[in-house]
């Protein structure tokens, strides 16, 4: 049986809830899993237009826990605890990420229809596919996107050492969770991008 049926893209499991018959101990033994959804339409769930919640094609995911102590919020970045030990580190979300430095990062399942994730609840993060985010910024088509304030998602800038070496902006296009699909037009905006697994670190 595949353990994603379990947990469907777009919910979570928080505390002894229990989704589709399952324990929690069920899906702690599914954390870190890998499923893809396919092809769907989301519109009933997230409320939003047919171009933020119409997926273009499969999405790729991985189930973890929030560690974080607080709630996460849909659509946007976080991190892994580089803390926990053994398969943890890798299923244990542990903050928002707000810059490149926190990589890997990863993508809250935007698709969850509540306003945010609670301490402690299972959920996905996305590893690939066409799904909207939270913009930090105004963002065009084809920007790469990374880790901004608060977790939202913001334009990769390109190196430029045209001042001091103090105040170079290094290359922040290697650690990109993905590209713009559809634009964003101001911070907080809704926009749709490809993820493309930069979680791997």
């Amino acid at each position: 049986m595949n353990p994603a049926c379990f947990l469907p893209l777009g919910s979570f499991q928080a505390g002894a809830e229990q989704i589709g018959g399952s324990s929690q101990d069920v899906l702690d033994s599914m954390l870190g899993a890998e499923h893809v959804f396919q092809t769907a339409d989301y519109r009933a769930a997230g409320g939003g237009t047919a171009a933020e919640f119409l997926t273009a094609g499969p999405i790729k995911t991985m189930l973890v826990r929030n560690t974080s102590g607080g709630t996460l919020i849909p659509g946007y970045a976080v991190k892994k605890s580089v803390a926990a030990d053994g398969p943890a580190c890798v299923t244990d979300v542990a903050a928002v990420a707000t810059s490149i430095d926190d990589a890997p990062y990863w993508l809250v399942d935007p698709f969850v229809k509540q306003a945010t994730i609670p301490a402690n609840a299972i959920f996905h993060i996305i590893l690939a596919g066409y799904v909207p985010f939270i913009a930090g910024e105004a963002v065009s088509r084809g920007d790469l996107l990374v880790p901004g304030t608060g977790g939202k998602l913001v334009a990769a800038l390109p190196f430029d050492d045209s001042t001091t070496d103090a105040d170079d902006v290094p290359d922040e296009r290697w650690a990109a969770i993905g590209r713009v699909v559809t634009a964003a037009g101001s911070d907080g905006a809704r926009g749709v991008c490809f993820v493309h697994g930069q979680w791997q670190g």
